[in-house]
């Protein structure tokens, strides 16, 4: 993200996917980190069952990164 005073609201999905949402708060960030996703990068087409590498370029992060993938607002798959 961006260095400076952002404004934010949390979201929280359990497995039976009921959300719970915060209050709007303010964080301020000291860092630049910055992820960006370079496999895939748009418009694939997998088979059901295959394996794919999601694959990325990164600055700043030094601890483990959460994938969640989402379609249609929805959310089908976390993998830590």
């Amino acid at each position: 993200g961006e260095v400076g005073s952002h404004t934010i609201m949390l979201k929280a999905y359990d497995s039976s996917e009921n959300i719970g949402t915060s209050n709007v708060m303010s964080i301020k960030v000291n860092e630049a980190y910055w992820i960006s996703v370079t496999s895939p990068n748009g418009g694939e087409s997998w088979q059901l069952g295959t394996t794919k590498n999601i694959t990325w370029d990164a600055s700043g992060l030094t601890n483990d990164v959460k994938i969640t993938l989402w379609k249609d607002h929805r959310r089908l798959l976390v993998q830590r």
